[in-house]
């Protein structure tokens, strides 16, 4: 099986091109090359489609073999995947069908080849909880309360606004994650507003664990922070693998970052 691997700010996958390979088991297939010892290594498998609706078709399949809507990274890394190899036509304004629905990615080219794109992750919104949506929300999780923004961005994210990036504050996020009060799980970041167009981050994603990024999380991030007056609409949001640039506008979200190609290989039985 022909693979590449790409990141976009460390948050890496292996993406699988099917026109070209045959996947009978991607669930799997995910646990097998996320392995970092036996495997190759990564968040999560991708596998590249083509679609009717869209340039192409993107499926994520988290390092536990889960299934996941969407991945902002991920997103990022297809749409320079299909136009690096002339799938495209030339075209720098790509779209791409998600379990979320389709999404368009316009992109920045250097030499020929993508460098960093802009992800449309369309409208975000504050998630029902216990029959209502708000805001700001207190929920408990292993006998602990903690109070969070729910926001549903193609994935549901928990997003917590703490004074520390602190060990103590991510092993709660993997608390809030595998509570139960999120039937499907819940990704959870904890954010540290610095100004009105900075924040610091961390993210829990449900079924990777610990990533060193995630596209929809800082989507996510700067919806809450919008919400609850901490930022304007725009804002930086620096993660541990690098930094995503996170825009509302006219009711969606938009994150500018990196696409970077790593390494492409060959998997054998």
């Amino acid at each position: 099986m022909k693979f590449s691997k790409m990141n976009g700010c460390g948050n890496d996958y292996v993406f699988v091109f099917l026109p070209e390979n045959k996947v009978t088991s991607p669930s799997e297939l995910a646990r097998r090359v996320s392995d970092r010892h036996f495997g190759i290594g990564s968040d999560g498998l991708v596998l590249i489609d083509s679609s009717p609706l869209a340039d192409c078709s993107m499926r994520i399949f988290n390092a536990d073999g889960s299934e996941a809507n969407m991945c902002g990274n991920a997103l990022r890394c297809v749409a320079k995947y299909v136009f690096d190899r002339g799938l495209t036509a030339g075209r720098k304004e790509i779209t791409v069908s998600t379990l979320a629905g389709v999404k368009t990615v316009r992109l920045d080219v250097e030499n020929g080849r993508a460098s960093a794109a802009t992800a449309d992750l369309g409208c975000p919104e504050i998630m029902k909880l216990y029959g209502s949506r708000q805001v700001v929300r207190s929920i408990s999780a292993g006998g602990t309360a903690y109070e969070i923004t729910p926001v549903e961005i193609g994935n549901p994210h928990a997003v917590r606004f703490v004074g520390h990036l602190s060990e103590k504050e991510m092993r709660a996020a993997k608390a809030i994650s595998k509570s139960g009060i999120f039937p499907d799980g819940v990704n959870v970041e904890i954010a540290k507003v610095i100004d009105r167009e900075n924040i610091k981050a961390r993210v829990w994603e449900r079924g990777s664990g610990e990533t060193l990024a995630c596209g929809t999380g800082a989507g996510a991030i700067l919806y809450a922070a919008f919400l609850r007056g901490l930022t304007g609409s725009a804002a930086r949001i620096q993660l541990p693998g690098g930094t995503l640039e996170a825009e509302y506008i006219k009711g969606r979200i938009y994150i500018r970052g990196p696409a970077n190609l790593t390494f492409e290989g060959t998997l054998y039985e």
